[in-house]
């Protein structure tokens, strides 16, 4: 689907470049492999998963951290807005995973999402640090 970004003729050098950095940044990712075809949902935890993606490929491929991060933060199962719950309510039932086209671990790349929309990189490096220093 993204392979039509190599024809536009109309796009200049910096358009063609921003094309170049996005297909090879997915190319790296399992996300691309995603058609946002929605045969994932429903989900039972109200998760909008499709849109999780989106928000965790923005942030990781086109470095929109702040935009993906403040949507992410805006979404509820129930909201008018962003409706869908976020990454962190997975159970890991798996029941997206045979619906899924592409086969991809749906619940490992919500859990991943989760972590990079909600700044968690770091912080959970942190806050294990801190823990296994109080502990030990």
């Amino acid at each position: 689907h993204l392979k039509s970004l190599e024809t536009i003729p109309y796009w200049g050098d910096a358009e063609r470049q921003t094309a170049a950095r996005l297909l090879s940044e997915m190319a790296r990712s399992p996300l691309d492999r995603c058609g946002d075809c929605s045969r994932c949902l429903p989900c039972p935890a109200l998760i909008d998963i499709p849109e999780v993606f989106r928000l965790h490929h923005l942030a990781r491929s086109l470095k929109m951290d702040h935009y993906g991060q403040t949507r992410y933060g805006m979404m509820e199962p129930k909201d008018h807005w962003i409706p869908g719950a976020t990454g962190e309510k997975c159970s890991r039932c798996g029941e997206c995973l045979p619906r899924c086209p592409q086969h991809l671990d749906i619940p490992t790349l919500l859990h991943q999402a989760h972590h990079r929309l909600k700044g968690l990189k770091g912080m959970d490096q942190a806050a294990n640090n801190r823990r296994e220093a109080e502990g030990a």
